[in-house]
């Protein structure tokens, strides 16, 4: 589903110094797969997901999504398969305090440029009541707990019904009860929806309760388990 070639992505610092965050990386996540992406801070695992995730593009390799080479694609176009395409979770929640639970999880339908063939507000209302928020529709970011408003963010990744899901530390601001949730949540995704789900973390023992791990350091994939 997912692959990457011989991608490197190279940062120039002050026309002087060359930094490799990623250094012809190969990577294949295929569909349905519950893996992890994990390594220290500054091993380039944020620059692999901002990739995967098309948030950004390889200064050189190629990147397929379903076998179609999208790292050449216009922005608009790439942009249109990343609405389609992936769901992204974040370790601060992203919420726009000044939109209400429900508003927020509809954010990825405004900005869809294809007309959707299904109501929007209907499946946002579904996923407020599957993720066990229901009642808390028309509440803002700062009246919700961290558990409360990461399930929010899960409903806006899945809101357009994509294949992948994205999640970058999804616990992080979590403590462990709630962590446990998130994790239980994106295991069921994964299971019984056959949503492939990559984890970004630092924490091998998170890392751990998915089905492959992928190390990286220092810009390169150095094994997996």
């Amino acid at each position: 589903m997912i692959r990457l070639k011989n991608v490197s992505k190279v940062y120039q610092i002050d026309n002087e110094i060359t930094f490799y965050a990623l250094k012809k990386v190969n990577l294949e996540i295929k569909k349905s797969e519950f893996v992890s992406i994990v390594g220290p801070s500054g091993s380039g695992k944020s620059t692999l997901m901002h990739i995967i995730g098309l948030l950004d593009r390889p200064t050189s390799g190629q990147v397929f999504i379903n076998e179609k080479e999208v790292s050449k694609l216009s922005d608009n176009e790439i942009s249109d398969i990343r609405n389609q395409t992936v769901g992204f979770i974040f370790q601060q929640f992203n919420l726009i305090n000044k939109l209400t639970a429900l508003e927020n999880i509809l954010i990825p339908t405004i900005y869809c440029r294809r007309k959707l063939n299904f109501d929007v507000k209907a499946r946002a209302l579904d996923l407020i009541k599957k993720f066990n928020i229901a009642g808390k529709e028309n509440s803002y970011p700062n009246k919700l707990s961290g558990g409360q408003q990461q399930r929010v963010a899960i409903a806006r990744a899945l809101i357009m019904d994509p294949p992948v899901i994205l999640a970058d530390e999804p616990t992080g601001n979590l403590d462990s009860k709630n962590g446990e949730i998130i994790l239980d949540l994106l295991k069921k995704l994964n299971k019984e929806e056959k949503r492939t789900v990559i984890i970004v973390t630092h924490d091998l023992d998170i890392a751990k309760k998915t089905d492959r791990i992928i190390k990286i350091k220092d810009g390169q994939i150095i094994g997996y388990e």
